[in-house]
């Protein structure tokens, strides 16, 4: 059942009478670096998959300290009174950008797993898309603090989703190259899921966006 107008109401004006909980803020920015970082390493992955061990290794790194700052978001939703903005738009944003750096780890354990000596360039450009898409992101949650500044937020959101589009472009693109040239079917279902697997971590990138683009339209 959808909450009583005035239950909104008096709850905007307790986050407005009381001092807002600002470390929320900072961990949300520190999460979608932290998927910034992994993203950044699975480019060097994608580039040299010879030095794939050890760049696997720290993405997984990367990715557990991610997990921790997801964690931390959920317990510090469960003690915390008044929250900045919605408690379940905090669960949904955190929850949204785990899932990006989740996919990103994903790709890079199948790189490892499928002995991959090299990616052709349509992996490049898809990892490429991927981390200009999360470098937008980075800019629009950095902004999450001051809502007034709403319209930049909802113009990183429209980025992201531009990048969204162009990793579905590419996408196709790839598969049609690998499969014009099925030379060989175990390399071409290696690929596939490497490629697949870097979209849907961009897909995940405009999750962010939409429930970043929400936040702002119920706080300004």
């Amino acid at each position: 059942m959808a909450e009583p107008s005035s239950g909104r109401v008096g709850r905007g004006f307790l986050q407005r009478l009381l001092p807002r909980e600002e470390e929320f803020f900072r961990m949300l920015e520190a999460q979608i670096q932290k998927t910034l970082e992994g993203a950044r390493l699975l480019r060097e992955l994608v580039q040299d998959p010879v030095a794939k061990d050890k760049l696997v290794d720290r993405i997984k790194e990367v990715e557990n300290e991610g997990d921790a700052i997801t964690h931390r978001v959920q317990a510090k939703l469960n003690t915390t009174f008044i929250t900045p903005f919605d408690r379940e738009d905090i669960h949904k944003l955190t929850q949204s950008i785990d899932d990006i750096l989740d996919m990103v780890n994903a790709t890079a354990l199948r790189i490892r797993l499928f002995k991959l000596q090299n990616i052709p360039p349509e992996g490049h450009a898809l990892v490429d898309t991927l981390i200009q898409a999360i470098e937008v992101l980075v800019t629009g949650i950095g902004l999450l603090n001051q809502m007034k500044n709403s319209g930049a937020i909802q113009e990183a959101c429209i980025k992201v989703n531009d990048f969204e589009n162009q990793g579905d472009r590419l996408l196709r693109q790839a598969l049609a190259a690998i499969f014009d040239d099925p030379q060989d079917p175990i390399l071409l279902i290696k690929l596939k899921e490497i490629f697949e697997n870097m979209e849907r971590a961009t897909d995940y990138c405009e999750d962010v966006a939409v429930i970043l683009e929400a936040v702002t339209l119920k706080n300004i």
